[in-house]
């Protein structure tokens, strides 16, 4: 179940039910996101030239809005 962690979260599962639905769906399980320096040095890298920005705090508190616990 999505709880989320903070109000953004909370709004983006508003404006996105399916998504997060799509979501809960693939992670029933225990899962463990595991990222290290070399694979951050290419998130880094692709989401520069896609003109994203990445934040590791909030992809945490994403997948912690997942925690069934």
């Amino acid at each position: 179940m999505f709880k989320p962690v903070n109000a953004t979260l909370d709004a983006l599962a508003k404006k996105l039910p399916e998504r997060i639905a799509y979501l809960e769906s693939i992670l029933n399980e225990k899962t463990i996101v595991y990222l290290d320096y070399l694979d951050y040095a290419n998130v880094r890298g692709w989401s520069k030239r896609l003109g994203w920005q990445m934040d590791l705090k909030k992809l945490k508190d994403f997948f912690d809005s997942f925690w069934r616990g």
